[in-house]
């Protein structure tokens, strides 16, 4: 027991330079070699030891210092695989590893045969974020190697190690109970032989890590549906030609200058802890809004149709997965058009989704929950019209920065451009991403947004548009100052960004319920007239002095369908006195009413409208607000607008 004590005591004592710049550890353990009891108990004492002061190497320089005390022949000899062509050269142990495949000598000495065609392990891959661990398992057909990155927990399971066969791995219900101790034997008997890789599923902004897929060391383990466009983010061609190209658009359009600036500021949300945003950019076509989105992916990446772009023809899973993939990189999705009403609530519950930048929780096919997916970027897309409308709801609009570029063309050449970006490409934001990890950098990334979004708030912009422009315009005047030369390229301003936001006063979702349902109104006069109306579809009644009275059932209906809540709606009308109520329940918003020329009885909203066709006009050609019309905030005697009093 006393030479237990001071054993543990001398292993306690040695530290880091011990292990790694002298040989007493070793030499101590080398004592006992005699004792293959005392052995195996020192030398799990001094493993652990390693591994408590950050040494991973003790076995491997263990079995070095073997080598050169003990002669050769004295060298016990390892059982190594012996396929021609082999990535790696591992020991085997008990198992026959040969080009007819693997075998193995069971218990009676009969030759068992393990698999069918060389199989080894031929890399260790280790998340950064998660600590999950893969294997790039290869295996020889037909005198041809093919790897495939699998997980851990899937090499370790007869069920699971099944589903390989279909990339024509040899394995069957039958030899998986042979084929997952074979791995796990390669696995232990080989720790320290098998190449390690750290790796990541997702690009941009890794914590402790640095920049995917910049930092080295650093490969793709993430979905395989993925991996192209995670290898697309690469540089190729040159960085001058891409530049000339990139200046030229920038001061063609200011529209190009905004979308370029959005797409540089994507690794700048983590940066100022912001939340994603959408810039949407519509109009109609031929006016190369597909070449400008390629221009904007290729400061990144690859920009070809497919590869890093993507269609936005997903479903709601596909575009969270893709979000969390891109992580700190834009989004980029081409196509959106406007969806059905019967969806419109659905999708700006996705709107939702992307701009909050974490995915929904779902049940991992092994069984618990999958972690859920995270991203703080910019998302990008384009479309014939805007995303948002009057059925969109007040905060998926905050959310988004909507940008019309009308029919005239936004390149003077297009097959020029696509031709100069597929070609030259991903410079650019790998020169962004090694300004932004300077000394200081980053202090001077978040001076610059919080003044360009003060300088917006001031101005009657929201939070949320204000903080995403921000970023936008810090992207734009540090990508003018560190990437161009002085003077290449129009800076963005303030004014630039100014009229494609959205101020507080537009964002109550109830105005626009209002607003919507006066025109509903409009659009549908035979339901408020029941003495025309003969087929029995009533909706209500206008009267004389300008109130609607609208079936409640009928009106929770349309107001669902279209984003809208009732319940919501009619609290906030009674506040504002757009509403009549009962005079001895003022905060009841229904009314019973009986309507003319029919014995139809119904409780309605008695909504007060705008039947002065003049006014709606006049509202319809300066865009403002009806509801603003009717209590008086705007002046309706000017000819052609509404002027603000």
């Amino acid at each position: 027991m006393e030479q237990s004590v001071n054993s543990r005591d001398l292993i306690n004592s040695w530290g880091r330079s011990d292990f790694l710049e002298s040989t007493a550890p070793y030499e101590y353990l080398y004592s006992f070699i005699n004792d293959k009891f005392a052995l195996t108990q020192t030398k799990e004492r001094l493993r652990a030891r390693a591994r408590e002061i950050g040494v991973t190497s003790f076995v491997k320089m263990w079995n070095e210092y073997l080598r050169a005390v003990q002669p050769a022949a004295m060298q016990p000899e390892r059982n190594m695989t012996q396929f021609t062509g082999q990535p790696v050269e591992l020991d085997c142990g008990n198992y026959s590893c040969t080009d007819d495949g693997v075998s193995l000598i069971d218990r009676n000495g009969f030759t068992v045969q393990v698999c069918s065609h060389p199989l080894t392990l031929e890399k260790r891959f280790v998340n950064v974020e998660t600590g999950e661990v893969r294997f790039s398992l290869a295996f020889c057909r037909g005198s041809i190697w093919r790897s495939l990155v699998v997980e851990r927990e899937i090499l370790m399971s007869r069920q699971k190690i099944v589903s390989l066969a279909r990339y024509g791995l040899g394995v069957t219900s039958e030899n998986s109970n042979l084929i997952v101790p074979y791995l796990s034997d390669l696995e232990a008997l080989n720790f320290e032989r098998i190449p390690q890789q750290n790796s990541t599923g997702r690009l941009g902004w890794i914590p402790k890590i640095g920049f995917s897929p910049y930092s080295d060391n650093l490969v793709f383990d993430g979905n395989a549906n993925f991996r192209n466009a995670f290898e697309c983010v690469r540089q190729e061609g040159d960085f001058k030609a891409w530049l000339n190209c990139a200046k030229k658009a920038w001061n063609y359009k200011k529209t190009n200058a905004l979308l370029l600036a959005a797409s540089f500021s994507s690794v700048m949300v983590n940066i100022c802890h912001s939340l994603p945003f959408i810039v949407h950019i519509w109009g109609g076509t031929g006016a190369g809004k597909s070449v400008l989105l390629m221009l904007c992916a290729s400061v990144w990446a690859y920009p070809g149709m497919g590869d890093y772009v993507v269609s936005f023809n997903s479903t709601k899973v596909a575009r969270e997965m893709l979000a969390g993939f891109c992580n700190s990189l834009p989004l980029i999705m081409d196509e959106f058009q406007v969806e059905s009403a019967d969806s419109r609530a659905s999708f700006d519950r996705d709107v939702y989704m992307l701009t909050e930048g974490v995915g929904r929780g779902r049940g991992a096919k092994s069984g618990g929950i999958q972690a859920n997916q995270t991203w703080k970027n910019c998302i990008i897309t384009n479309g014939e019209t805007p995303i948002s409308n009057g059925r969109s709801a007040g905060g998926a609009v905050n959310r988004i920065i909507e940008i019309p570029c009308g029919d005239e063309a936004l390149f003077t050449d297009f097959k020029e451009t696509v031709a100069i970006i597929s070609a030259n490409f991903g410079h650019a934001g790998r020169r962004l991403v090694e300004v932004l990890t300077e000394e200081d950098s980053e202090d001077m990334v978040r001076a610059l947004h919080e003044d360009y979004s003060r300088q917006l708030r001031l101005r009657g912009i929201t939070s949320k548009q204000a903080d995403a422009a921000g970023i936008i315009l810090t992207a734009g005047q540090i990508v003018a100052d560190t990437l161009f030369a002085p003077g290449e390229v129009e800076p963005i301003t303030v004014d630039d960004i100014f009229p494609y936001l959205t101020g507080a006063d537009e964002i109550d979702q109830n105005e626009r319920c209002y607003d919507w349902l006066n025109d509903w109104i409009a659009a549908n006069p035979a339901r408020f007239r029941p003495s025309e109306f003969s087929n029995g579809e009533v909706w209500g009644m206008t009267d004389e002095v300008g109130y609607t009275y609208i079936n409640r059932s009928i009106l929770e209906k349309v107001l669902t369908e279209n984003g809208f809540n009732l319940d919501s709606f009619a609290a906030w009308a009674i506040r504002h006195g757009l509403i009549k109520t009962q005079t001895s329940r003022p905060k009841y918003p229904y009314i019973t009413k009986t309507l003319p020329g029919t014995r139809q009885t119904m409780r309605c909203l008695a909504l007060e409208g705008v039947a002065n066709k003049e006014l709606r006009e006049k509202c319809d050609k300066s865009g403002k607000s009806l509801y603003k019309a009717v209590l008086g905030i705007y002046d309706m005697n000017a000819d052609n607008h509404i002027s603000e009093i």
